[in-house]
Order: C-alpha cells, then structure tokens, then sequence
C-alpha cells in the first residue's frame, strides 16, 4: 500500500511528473515499496504510517513523492540489467555514481536517503 496517493501528490505535494493517476498509483507504490525496503520493513514493525511520529510521517509521506519523481524520471537507468557501457570511446559508468545510495538493491539519491534517515528506522538489525 501506498503511503501517498495520487491527490495528495498533485493537490498538497504539488507534482508534476506523474500526470497520468494510474501510472502515478503504480509509481507511488513502487516509491513506498523502495522506502519500506530501505527501512528494513519498520514502519510495517511499528504498525503503519499512522504509529510513527508527526515528524517520521511527513518525512516519509514527502520522501515517497520525490522518490517516485526519481524514480519516474530515472527508470531507463534504473530498469537497464547493464551498470555500463561504452559507445565510440565514451564510456559511462552507473556503479560508480557518487551522489546514489544502493541498500538492499534500492537505488536513491544520498541526500534523499540522508533525510529518510533522519526519521532513526534505517538501521540494520545485526
């Protein structure tokens, strides 16, 4: 389940980049899913969005809209099986992005991934 829907992305987040609501459902969800994985599952541990604190849910709930606009805006490096290539002596190098943070197979920008961690859920268990 999506921790933002379609109306509050457009009419409070004020988006712009998902402009079709079935394709920004789905992206949403994905940017909810890609969160929950990034937290290790610890929204759903503390019993929904609606356990966490104020602080922890606007955080979250805005994160969700801007990693689905990344999210949207990347998918052909983000959906591509190749990590780089090399075209007439041009090479570029997806692993190597330095403002990219990658947990649990989650790709999203570090400073996007610095704020997320802020709301204190993204520890790993050891």
């Amino acid at each position: 389940m999506a921790y933002v829907d379609y109306d509050y992305y457009v009419n409070t987040y004020g988006g712009t980049v998902l402009t079709d609501e079935d394709t920004a459902e789905k992206a949403l969800e994905r940017a909810s899913d890609a969160i929950d994985a990034l937290t290790y599952c610890r929204i759903a541990a503390e019993g929904g969005i609606d356990e966490l604190t104020d602080f922890q849910k606007s955080v979250i709930i805005e994160l969700t809209c801007k990693i689905a606009d990344w999210q949207m805006e990347n998918s052909e490096y983000l959906d591509s099986p190749l990590s780089a290539y090399t075209i007439n002596g041009v090479s570029v190098n997806y692993a190597d992005a330095s403002n990219i943070t990658e947990v649990n197979g989650i790709k999203v920008p570090s400073y996007l991934y610095a704020k997320l961690k802020s709301t204190n859920l993204c520890w790993a268990c050891v």
